[in-house]
């Protein structure tokens, strides 16, 4: 790896840089893209802040968020760094195209030089994104009487601070991305217990506490961007060039609307336990359950990481759920919960991933595709059984309502039963690729969008109805039904 850092940027790099993104894109490539984000706030992003800021200075959720306590700034900091490091554990911020990356990372150019700009655009994305957050909870206080301007102000900067830190922790996440998600999880684990540590309101927070706060925001953010250049020198070129090719096939799967391509560009390579055997037990079909049942954990614990996020991602997604049915007003958490846990869902359902893989396929394992569905589907109804288990001990520990019980099964078996039907999603066909004429334009677009969220919209829709449970048993048994309906036709081939 030739990464000096005595190698300052030069003329050559700049010309470089130059030449490639004129190649990448031409004028009227900026020219479109402008045009398309001009369309894109006045026709989606006006409305979606207008429906933000309703639901914000709604009456019943102002208390709420009034009460929110001094530790919640902790909380922040600590939950966007952990997701900044998970996230740049596979998309690193370090990269450029797949060429341009391999020319430079072995070039005598600085690394800082090479790649330090994306690296700070995605600080200052960071920073923007955080600090909107942080500037949507606290102005609507402001406006309603219920937070003065200055913790409003003071929030907002803390808010931009962090996003900072957490753009440099995403790349040190793919500098470490081994323990980068571990350490993650840890730290998002670690905010949702200071969630529930008491402390005085914010509100009612002193001048001194929040300079204080921005202090040691401020601190942290400079100390974390002086880092930049160690990290970036001791990435080697090999990840830079990996990074850069996954970032480009998710892009390209992304816009084909192919969320098997980004998944399976974006998930982890075994790394533990290789030598731990997966198969054993005597041939035969008696022991098939408990065989398919050790194989499929054994292929977990060998992406710790994922499988360690995956677990958190559920008990984060409990606790949502939990506000959702025990507080007035908050039942739409319960859909924020269902989408984490259906993206949790993925490390613990690819065995059925493997079993549509199968489908449709020469006859390798000697047992129809619907046999090794249900043989994959014992891990996760495994999970599935203990996650009601620990609920019901909570339940009876008075922690949680008897009706979370229910909706942890609900959702649960609804975000199984979405990915057993994903599994097996056929190509988009060409009919919606026909317009759809409508005095608002051409609506084909959406129709493909809910073709390929069809499952996360599903499983958000029991959840969002979790508090009406006629209605939610009815979309789940919908779901169900969808899945049953895709290996309907699974056949193997002789």
């Amino acid at each position: 790896m030739n990464s000096s850092s005595a190698h300052p940027m030069t003329a050559r790099l700049r010309s470089v840089l130059r030449r490639a993104r004129s190649r990448e894109r031409t004028v009227g490539d900026h020219l479109y893209s402008g045009y398309l984000g001009v369309l894109v706030v006045l026709v989606v992003a006006a409305p979606a802040v207008r429906a933000v800021w309703v639901l914000l200075v709604d009456p019943a959720v102002l208390p709420m968020r009034a009460a929110a306590q001094v530790s919640a700034v902790s909380a922040a900091g600590l939950l966007a760094v952990g997701l900044a490091l998970i996230i740049g554990a596979t998309a690193g911020p370090a990269a450029r195209t797949p060429l341009l990356t391999a020319i430079l990372a072995d070039s005598p150019f600085s690394r800082v030089g090479a790649f330090g700009g994306p690296v700070l655009r995605a600080c200052a994305a960071g920073g923007a994104i955080i600090g909107v957050a942080a500037a949507a909870w606290a102005w609507p206080l402001v406006s309603a009487g219920e937070l003065p301007l200055v913790p409003a102000i003071a929030w907002t900067v803390v808010g931009v601070f962090l996003g900072a830190t957490a753009g440099v922790s995403a790349l040190a996440g793919q500098r470490f991305p081994r323990a980068a998600p571990l350490i993650g999880a840890a730290l998002i684990s670690a905010a949702v217990g200071i969630g529930f540590v008491p402390a005085p309101p914010l509100a009612s927070a002193g001048s001194d506490l929040w300079m204080a706060t921005i202090a040691v925001a401020a601190v942290v953010a400079i100390v974390a961007l002086i880092t930049i250049p160690a990290l970036l020198n001791s990435l080697h070129s090999a990840a830079l060039v990996s990074t850069a090719q996954r970032r480009e096939s998710a892009i390209d799967g992304a816009v084909m609307l192919d969320t098997a391509m980004v998944a399976d560009v974006t998930r982890g390579l075994p790394y533990s336990g290789r030598r731990r055997r997966a198969v054993t037990g005597a041939p035969g079909w008696s022991g098939l359950p408990l065989r398919f049942l050790r194989r499929d954990v054994v292929g977990w614990t060998r992406t710790p990481g994922r499988l360690v996020v995956a677990a958190v991602g559920l008990a984060c997604a409990a606790v949502l759920g939990m506000f959702a049915l025990s507080l007035p007003g908050m039942g739409w958490l319960a859909v924020p919960g269902a989408v984490i846990i259906y993206a949790a869902a993925g490390p613990f359902t690819d065995g059925v991933r493997l079993a549509a893989e199968a489908s449709d396929a020469p006859a390798l394992y000697g047992a129809s595709p619907l046999a090794l569905l249900a043989l994959h589907l014992l891990a996760p109804a495994a999970v599935l059984l203990a996650a009601v288990v620990v609920t019901g001990a909570l339940v009876i520990a008075g922690i949680v309502a008897v009706t979370g019980i229910l909706g942890v099964a609900m959702l649960g078996a609804a975000a199984i039963a979405a990915r057993v039907a994903d599994a097996r999603k056929p190509p988009l066909p060409v009919a919606m690729l026909a317009p759809i004429v409508t005095p608002f334009g051409d609506m084909a677009a959406a129709n493909r969008v809910v073709w390929t969220l069809g499952p996360v919209l599903a499983t958000a829709a029991v959840g969002l109805t979790a508090t009406i449970p006629l209605l939610s048993a009815a979309i789940f048994a919908a779901v169900v039904l969808h899945a049953a309906s895709r290996w309907r036709t699974a056949r193997l081939r002789r």
